[in-house]
């Protein structure tokens, strides 16, 4: 039977240090109230080979940050029950920079999977850390934005695994890149399975580590939610992203908005439930490391403008955007080549349209 994190965070301020609660006595744990199992797990904990742990951690660069370390960022020691030590390939979040996790559905549709990459995209490009899950659906899209972001840009995935096992395996790459720019964090061991428990407790990591949880798609039943719902205990803002009224993957959105979250229409709206504004439109807010440089501008021609004016994040066919642009079948079709060529457009399964920002 797993410790929970509150409870072995306690027996640590009750001993005082990992090394004084190991060489403890029996009597000495019974009265900590520690039953005959913790007892058990305890000394076989005990005579575990450390150094043996530590070289593999060396072996595969990962850091391991206890409780009282300074580099153990603040807002996740604020909660009830913060983690005794994280397991972390990459860094952390710098202890000034601002943190938004964005989660959701591992069924996103293309409007969700765009909405959550525009907004980590957008987020940290202005040098706020974008957390989530590396999970499926919304939390890879939101990593692929913020790495998108370029070189300034933070985002971290809390896994429900040991860092040195990503789950799903397809992952495999966006975690290098992710450990590379930002971090992998986790509270288990090396080589922890994805066991279906890891993950509703990670959720209490993603939101403790982020001053707002944005939930971009979820159903009514989604881990995402109980993401939200930690956050709200923990005191941190809740945001959603509404949709289609028609479509079950918005209903948690929805559902969150009809009870108090505040609703996200773009960046601007998270940065106003932190209390951050820009001085002027497009500037980017310095919490510590250079923002990176903008994209260069891409100069469009008039057809082109026409068409890109036509889409949105609701994907259209050809017919839609030559009713839309008044242009005629060869002069869509041209645009639509060099708007997607450019990275401005996304071509969808079925040959329809979505526009990229």
């Amino acid at each position: 039977m797993p410790v929970s994190a509150r409870r072995r965070s306690r027996l640590l301020d009750s001993f005082g240090s990992p090394e004084a609660l190991f060489e403890a006595s029996g009597e000495q744990w019974r009265q900590a109230g520690l039953d005959d199992g913790l007892q058990s797990q305890l000394r076989t904990a005990g005579r575990l080979d450390v150094r043996r742990d530590l070289d593999r951690l060396d072996s595969l660069d990962v850091d391991l940050v206890v409780r009282d370390d300074p580099r153990y960022p603040l807002q996740l020691a604020a909660i009830d029950d913060p983690p005794v030590l994280l397991f972390v390939r990459g860094r952390l979040p710098d202890l000034n920079q601002p943190c938004v996790a964005l989660v959701g559905t591992r069924r996103v549709n293309a409007y969700g999977s765009l909405v959550a990459e525009q907004l980590g995209r957008e987020l940290a490009g202005l040098g706020i850390g974008v957390i989530s899950g590396l999970a499926a659906g919304i939390d890879s899209a939101a990593h692929k934005g913020a790495l998108r972001a370029g070189d300034g840009g933070y985002t971290a995935g809390v896994l429900g695994t040991g860092v040195d096992r990503i789950f799903p395996a397809s992952h495999v790459e966006l975690a290098e890149q992710v450990a590379a720019r930002g971090g992998l964090i986790s509270e288990f061991r090396l080589g922890e399975s994805p066991l279906a428990w890891h993950f509703p407790l990670r959720n209490r990591i993603i939101s403790g580590l982020s001053r707002a949880v944005v939930v971009v798609q979820a159903p009514l039943r989604s881990g995402a939610l109980i993401t939200a719902r930690l956050a709200t205990e923990q005191g941190r803002e809740v945001l959603a992203v509404p949709g289609l009224i028609t479509d079950a993957r918005q209903e948690g959105c929805h559902a969150l908005i009809r009870d108090g979250a505040g609703l996200v229409r773009d960046v601007d709206d998270i940065l106003a439930s932190l209390n951050l504004r820009r001085a002027e439109e497009g500037d980017t807010l310095d919490f510590g490391g250079p923002p990176p440089a903008p994209a260069p501008a891409v100069k469009l021609s008039d057809d082109e403008q026409r068409v890109i004016e036509t889409l949105g994040l609701t994907p259209v066919c050809v017919d839609d955007v030559i009713e839309g642009s008044r242009l005629s079948t060869p002069e869509v079709q041209s645009a639509l080549v060099t708007l997607e060529l450019a990275g401005l457009v996304v071509r969808l399964p079925g040959n329809r349209f979505v526009r990229a920002t």
